[in-house]
């Protein structure tokens, strides 16, 4: 009886863990990523997780399973996850903002906008969105 609901626990756990990146096509290859963002002249979108954060996985199930969240990432970034135990450099670039992070890169690598920590879906959108030129022609380049 102990194994059977254990099994079930485990279960709904690996159901709900995949279940806020079920409509978001997450790049892993940030090489991959940066190429697409600038064939396409938009923005990277860095979510720099740890499988360890509390927050992160708050985050995964309150900011990124939010439909209006999704539909602003997929309109106007290449969203880009990377665990920071498994990229240092990012972990070290990156240490100030803690975890989770969220930074907007252009496709040049530049940071155009102060990116930040976990915040809910409305506040997430408005610190994403502010002062990235997401409307325009030059998109996915900073300084244009």
């Amino acid at each position: 009886m102990y194994r059977l609901l254990l099994g079930c626990l485990l279960l709904v756990q690996t159901s709900m863990l995949g279940a806020a990146d079920a409509d978001l096509e997450w790049q892993h290859d940030d090489r991959a990523a940066f190429a697409q963002a600038g064939s396409e002249r938009r923005f990277v979108l860095l979510y720099l997780e740890a499988v360890w954060c509390h927050w992160c996985h708050v985050m995964d199930h309150q900011t990124y399973a939010d439909p209006s969240v999704r539909r602003l990432i997929d309109a106007h970034y290449v969203p880009l996850r990377i665990d920071q135990d498994s990229r240092p450099d990012l972990a070290n670039r990156y240490r100030d903002y803690g975890w989770p992070a969220t930074i907007v890169l252009a496709a040049d690598g530049a940071n155009p906008v102060d990116s930040g920590l976990f915040d809910d879906g409305a506040v997430w959108m408005d610190l994403v969105v502010d002062g990235v030129p997401i409307d325009n022609s030059n998109r996915g380049q900073v300084g244009n």
